[in-house]
């Protein structure tokens, strides 16, 4: 009996070597018999007491066969029967087969050992394990609660798989029937999982993924499914790629609840992507991902609460290609978040509270690239910090709290025909969508507004920008235009998605390095609303070349704007904009390339009071420092401001030229027809008033690059002011400037009033240029007059008046002390005695002085003043050297008449009047000192002849009366005496009677002298006289030298009425006898000649 005592001991004591300790009888060894001794001594006391007691003996004997039965029992028989209904139930409830490695159940301690278990799927295990231990309390079933002391299981294994259909394979080791009794209540002091090994594969998605997790170690204390106390676990998993899994916590059925944390460490984006990239609308690239998260989860009849916080969310080195959705890449370099507490609680009825803040999100390194480009040529932030984020699901609000954008560099495209680099990077647009978008919107307005649910309120409380670069590469732009914002500063506070509410907003930017721009203010997002103070300084012009007009031949070499005040705008309505403030636009140069000369420039143009509202801007003061225009001849021989001017019209071009003439200085040239209504200006859609413009060290330019040498003159030190310039019909603007040409000795004015936008309705102008020295025009006059000028001043006073388009011009020119110097060899010098003409204006003081005025309309299409000016200048010049009498006879009244003197045939005395004619010239001569004069001194003319041996005829004739001192005309005879001398002389003289030829009737009625009631035998006598007188007259002729005699002394007569009164100089006269007198409507003409 002691012996099985013993033997029963040590099976208890040591259970893993049962089968060679199942004999009751064996003698076990020596040192385990004596230990055993030692320990049963009280026992065997007992027994020996009791076995003089044959009942008491029996009946211990019979407990003894039935423990040993019962150990028999467990020992051999449960691990086959274990084995049995494993099979079975296995074979029935999921189909399946299992396979079991040796299985040993200890009966004393209720203990099962299961090793190398398997259920097998798919050809391959599904699930299995190394080592299975189980720890039953048999107690327990005696209690309501089942109790496990141990639960492990070592090197576990979980294949899971998904297949092509989408299915999973572990869905089939859910049983197919259910036991509709509740299940009982558990206990589980222990369980662990050690050495696991979990394999999953996707063969649904494309490369059918794959991932095992090695080792995965479990432990659970304290587990109860009827009770809310205990269950503490850990969780720990790693990945081939080294991605860990770490989760602690507690975990409870009645409720279902669990708290804890759970650690995420270097989570493959890849890993994401190969098994969740098809449910994704981007595919990550690159990257990883760590979190811990602490939650307080609990799910019961009340509905699911969850309390989550993430200490740390961190995403490193994550890259993104946006397919579809975004056409281009994002990278991150790492973003770290600080989420919670969160809360999440439903009910039967949804969610019924979501409630969460982030205190922290931080990104370092943000990139969004369009594809097909270089990083740099998309969007980078160095750094996105967000702080006091949070969400209210019930309340409907997300609050974004303060917002920080760092380093935010974004890089804009566009291309030639306009595309943006930007939009390429947005998906097409849904078919769907852009072709039904009525119906889309019908749908979104079907619904009641009470069924809507209440719109969310987004609300940002600060939003900072700092450091951010916008960079534009224009290439639709000509020339190509690169334009960088940098250094943007900029903040909003208060936003949200209430649009109504205004937002304070702050910017502070610098363009192309240089141009500074700063914003303050508020604007309103729904109403696009806005009051802003702000300021622009150093903005280059030359930046905005490419979004101007095209000009050539014209090249924005400098400029720089600049800008302050207050703007009010109310979206795109320019009625409501308002703006007050000041601008200016300095170093201004605008360049001609041909001859890389400035067309206009200025070193300050400055606007103060601006005041713009409703299409009105009103301007207080504006100054304009050292302004220079400059209008050129370019060696085409056109204009350099051309290049500003559209094309003349055809109209214009195929305009008939006026027609003008001028009679002389101080004559009005012809004026065109004007128009019997003036045309009335148009009433302006926009409204400027400036109050005054001041300007001071202008300079206005003139160049002819079309002459050698090229000519340049300018006016300098332009001065003064202009005030009242509006373009409100009828006003005029008040002009008073004053400056030089070439030096301060000829000084310029401009004074006047003018309506710069309809000067045809008012103007009344005023110019002078006084003291210009004339060579400076010698490239003129050298080609165009055959002379330079040695020496002059010249003196001009401009009038202009325009009434409702009517003119009337006056302009004054005066040269002084004109001298001409050596002639040129110019081909385009006018065919005209310059120096004459010249001589023939100059006065005796040496002055040319010219009045040319100039009446006309604006209206009349030939009309253009300048023309006429220079028409009339034209006039005057070709007059004075054609007409120079003429000329002078407008400048003293009856000298004009001194041009001619008309003889009496063969008289040598002035006739009358010529005296007072010839005293006119003289004044003319005294005044025009330069001037010198031809008096022909020639023979006489052959009807002076004539005259003479007439006047010989009629002194033989009437020599009775003379010798008697009667009165000896010829003409107091009758004609029947006259032929009767007439025949007495003839036949005294040729010594013949006259033989008179006959007379035809028709030279009897037209007989010279003759009157109506004369009959025919007197037209006879009177043709008969006259035949005689003829034949007389050779015999009666005078000599050539008489002849020249008549000459000089009419000449002579001329002479001395020319110096009658001392003030003509007799060597400017001349007696010349290369010319003579000729014979006009029977006088004998001496025509005088300026020299």
């Amino acid at each position: 009996m002691p012996k099985v005592g013993r033997a029963l001991r040590w099976r208890t004591n040591t259970p893993t070597i049962v089968r060679v300790g199942l004999g009751c009888m064996t003698k076990m060894p020596d040192r385990a018999s004596n230990s055993s001794s030692r320990r049963t001594l009280p026992f065997l006391n007992s027994f020996a007491a009791i076995r003089h007691h044959p009942r008491w003996m029996w009946g211990l004997l019979t407990i003894a066969g039935l423990f040993c039965l019962y150990l028999l029992a467990g020992f051999f028989l449960v691990p086959d029967l274990v084995r049995s209904q494993a099979t079975r139930w296995v074979r029935t409830n999921l189909d399946k087969q299992i396979s079991l490695g040796e299985i040993h159940f200890n009966p004393l301690t209720f203990t099962l050992d299961v090793n190398d278990m398997a259920i097998v799927g798919d050809g391959a295990p599904m699930v299995g394990a190394g080592h299975l231990r189980v720890s039953f309390s048999p107690l327990s079933l005696l209690t309501s609660t089942y109790r496990f002391g141990e639960l492990r299981l070592d090197r576990p294994i979980v294949r899971a798989v998904v297949r092509p259909d989408r299915t999973i394979n572990l869905v089939e080791l859910v049983p197919r029937t259910h036991s509709e009794e509740p299940a009982p209540a558990i206990r589980i002091d222990d369980l662990a999982v050690d050495q696991g090994h979990i394999f999953y594969a996707d063969e649904s998605q494309p490369g059918h993924p794959q991932a095992v997790l090695a080792p995965v170690t479990f432990t659970l204390k304290d587990f109860r499914t009827k009770s809310d106390k205990g269950g503490v676990f850990t969780l720990a998993a790693q990945s081939r790629d080294g991605e860990q899994f770490n989760w602690r916590g507690n975990l409870s059925i009645a409720p279902i609840a669990s708290q804890g944390r759970l650690t995420i460490t270097t989570l493959k984006a890849d890993t994401i992507q190969r098994f969740m990239g098809a449910l994704l609308p981007v595919t990550l690239t690159g990257g990883q991902i760590g979190l811990q998260a602490d939650y307080d989860f609990t799910y019961g009849a009340a509905g699911m609460q969850l309390n989550l916080s993430l200490p740390d969310l961190t995403l490193t080195g994550i890259s993104i290609d946006g397919k579809d959705m975004l056409h281009g890449t994002v990278a991150l370099d790492r973003l770290n978040a600080v989420v919670g507490p969160v809360t999440l609680r439903s009910d039967k009825g949804g969610i019924a509270e979501l409630k969460g803040s982030m205190p922290r999100l931080a990104v370092a390194g943000f990139s969004v690239t369009p594809r097909g480009l270089l990083p740099a040529e998309g969007i980078r932030l160095q750094g996105v910090t967000m702080t006091g984020a949070g969400i209210d699901y019930r309340a409907r609000t997300v609050a974004l709290g303060n917002l920080t954008l760092n380093g935010a560099d974004i890089f804009v495209r566009r291309a030639r025909n306009g595309a943006l680099s930007l939009t390429g990077m947005l998906p097409a647009k849904s078919t769907a969508t852009a072709a039904h978008p009525a119906s889309r919107e019908g749908s979104a307005t079907a619904a009641p507004a009470d069924a809507r649910p209440a719109a969310w309120k987004i609300a940002l409380n600060n939003f900072v920008l700092s450091e951010g670069t916008v960079r534009l590469d224009d290439r639709a732009a000509t020339p190509e235009a690169k334009i960088t914002v940098s250094a943007i500063s900029a903040t909003a506070n208060g936003a949200s998605s209430n649009l109504t509410q205004p937002v304070s907003v702050h910017i502070d930017a610098k363009m192309n390095g240089g141009a500074h721009i700063v914003a303050d203010g508020t604007v309103t997002p729904a109403s696009k609303a806005g009051d802003l103070k702000f300021s622009l300084s150093g903005l280059p012009l030359t930046t905005f070349v490419g979004y101007m007009p095209a000009m050539p031949k014209l090249e924005l070499r400098s400029g720089t704007a600049s800008a302050s005040g207050q703007v009010h705008f109310e979206g795109g309505d320019l009625a409501k904009l308002r703006f007050r403030g000041n601008a200016a636009i300095d170093r201004f140069s605008l360049l001609e390339t041909s001859t890389n000369s400035p067309l206009f420039a200025w070193r300050s143009f400055s606007l103060a009071a601006i005041d713009y509202r409703n299409k009105r801007v009103t301007i207080g003061q504006a100054k304009l420092m050292q302004p220079l225009a400059r209008v050129a001849v370019l060696p085409d021989r056109s204009f350099n401001f051309t290049a500003l001017m559209a094309p003349k019209s055809q109209a214009a071009a195929t305009a008939v030229p006026l027609q003008a003439s001028a009679p002389g200085p101080g004559a009005a040239a012809p004026a065109p027809k004007t128009s019997a209504k003036a045309s009335a200006p148009a009433t302006a859609s926009f409204l400027l008033n400036m109050r005054r413009l001041d300007i001071s060290g202008g300079t206005m330019g003139f160049a002819d690059y079309s002459i050698e040498p090229n000519f340049q003159a300018r006016i300098e030190a332009l001065r003064g002011h202009i005030s009242n310039i509006t373009n409100r019909p009828g006003q005029a603007a008040a002009i008073n400037l004053s400056g030089h040409v070439i030096d301060r000795y000829s000084p310029v004015t401009i004074k006047g009033r003018i309506d710069p936008f309809a000067y045809g309705q008012l103007t009344d102008m005023q110019l002078s240029f006084r003291n210009i020295d004339l060579p400076v025009f010698n490239p003129y006059s050298g080609r165009y007059a055959g002379y330079a000028i040695a020496k002059g001043k010249l003196t001009t006073e401009l009038s202009y008046k325009i009434d409702h388009r009517a003119l009337e011009a006056d302009q004054h020119i005066v040269v002084d002390q004109l001298e001409w110097g050596q002639a040129t060899d110019s081909k385009d010098r006018v065919p005209l005695p310059v120096r004459l003409a010249s001589a023939l204006l100059k006065d005796r003081h040496g002055v040319i002085d010219l009045k040319l005025p100039v009446r006309g309309s604006l209206d009349d299409p030939t009309f253009s003043i300048w023309p006429i000016v220079w028409q009339v200048v034209g006039n005057i010049i070709e007059k004075a050297v054609t007409a120079p009498f003429q000329l002078i006879g407008a400048l003293f009244e009856g000298a004009d008449k001194a041009q001619f003197i008309d003889f009496a045939p063969g008289a040598a005395s002035l006739p009358p009047g010529s005296a007072d004619a010839l005293g006119a010239l003289a004044k003319a001569l005294a005044d025009r000192p330069v001037l010198k004069l031809d008096v022909p001194s020639g023979p006489g003319t052959a009807e002076d002849a004539n005259a003479i041996a007439d006047g010989r005829i009629d002194q033989i004739l009437m020599a009775d009366e003379i010798k008697s001192g009667k009165k000896a005309d010829v003409a107091s005879l009758d004609a029947d005496e006259r032929h009767d001398r007439l025949e007495n002389l003839y036949s005294n003289r040729l010594g013949k009677d006259p033989e008179f030829p006959e007379f035809s009737p028709d030279a009897l009625k037209a007989t010279p002298g003759a009157t109506p009631d004369m009959d025919e035998g007197d037209r006879r006598t009177l043709l008969e006289s006259q035949w005689m007188r003829e034949q007389l007259r050779p015999l009666f002729k005078p000599t050539e030298a008489q002849m020249a005699a008549l000459g000089t002394a009419r000449a002579a007569a001329i002479r001395d009425a020319l110096l009658a009164d001392g003030t003509v100089d007799p060597a400017r006269v001349f007696l010349t006898t290369a010319t003579g007198a000729a014979a006009t409507d029977g006088h004998s003409r001496v025509a005088l000649k300026f020299e």
